[in-house]
């Protein structure tokens, strides 16, 4: 046996030793096979996209409505008859 294989050997009795002394809980399992999530992060990613959101907004302020129904609901309202009432499609 050469110092190579020697080496490896001595690696491996040495990790199941570690392994023996010091077994891994169920969560140190979960832990190594998914990666944890941090919650900072995905808050922070949260805040990004919402605010790329409202930046692509129209400008009214107005996430719900489009234009065209925002303009079509503003001319709509101001419809008056010259005497001042108000018409029955207005």
């Amino acid at each position: 046996m050469n110092s190579r294989q020697r080496y490896k050997l001595r690696r491996k009795q040495n990790r199941m030793e570690a392994r023996m002394t010091a077994p891994r809980t169920t969560e140190e399992i979960w832990d190594s096979i998914i990666k944890p999530v941090d919650e900072i992060d995905v808050l922070a990613q949260l805040m990004i996209e919402l605010k790329k959101e409202i930046k692509n907004d129209n400008g009214d302020g107005s996430c719900c409505m489009s234009e065209v129904a925002l303009y079509s609901t503003k001319t709509k309202s101001r419809r008056r008859l010259e005497s001042g009432g108000v018409s029955a499609r207005g």
